[in-house]
This record gives structure tokens, C-alpha cells and sequence, in this order.
């Protein structure tokens, strides 16, 4: 298989997870409704060859699950955030850039978010 199409076949997948329009389910045992993410922080870990972006969800249930780009169906999840809950289009050069820098950022926070126009 060349590379191009293990790079089809990667932003295809969606690995652990099940979407409906209202939100997802993660390794069909927790509902999640995109309504009740209250926020999303993201971050790098130093691996010491190389850096690994991790993606840490807090719930309005206090709950908080993580995830990172080597989680199956991690590509298709961030588009599904900048889709229902409209994180930051900056995001990945803001925690990316520069290397082996934990660069951590909240790229949603449903508390500043103002819904008057």
C-alpha cells in the first residue's frame, strides 16, 4: 500500500469513534453530546524523538477524557469539533509550533463564548 493511500485510509477512519448529529460515541460505551463539551485544551508531550499531541475534553459533568493523535479516528474527531463546536481554526500551528514545546492552549471555552449578536 503506498503512502498516499495509508494517508486516505488514516483520515477516513473513524476508528473509535460513532457520530450522530447531536454528538458521539466513544468506544460505544459514553454518549457524548457536542452541547456538554464545556471545554477543549490542547497540548504536546515530549517524547524525546518526537512530540505527541494530546487533545484533553472536560464535559459539563466535570467529566474529562483525552485523546492524541495516535487515538484511531483522532483526524475525523478534530473535524468533527471544528465542525459542532467551532474550536479554533488555529489550533494545530498553535500547539504544533515550536517543537518538542508543550504549547498548551484551551481552543474552546463554552463559558466565553457570547451568543448575542
Amino acid at each position: 500500500m503506498s503512502d498516499e493511500e495509508n494517508l486516505r485510509l488514516y483520515k477516513e477512519d473513524l476508528g473509535i469513534f460513532t457520530y450522530t448529529e447531536t454528538g458521539f460515541d466513544l468506544e460505544n460505551n459514553k454518549y457524548v453530546n457536542w452541547n456538554d463539551i464545556r471545554k477543549v485544551t490542547i497540548y504536546k508531550e515530549d517524547l524525546i524523538a518526537i512530540d505527541c499531541i494530546y487533545i484533553s475534553i472536560e464535559l459539563e459533568t466535570d467529566e474529562v477524557f483525552r485523546i492524541n493523535e495516535e487515538t484511531p479516528g483522532y483526524y475525523q474527531f478534530m473535524l468533527k469539533l471544528e465542525e459542532k463546536i467551532q474550536i479554533s481554526p488555529t489550533w494545530f500551528p498553535d500547539v504544533a509550533f515550536p517543537a518538542f514545546e508543550r504549547n498548551e492552549a484551551v481552543i474552546y471555552d463554552k463559558s466565553k463564548i457570547s451568543f448575542s449578536q
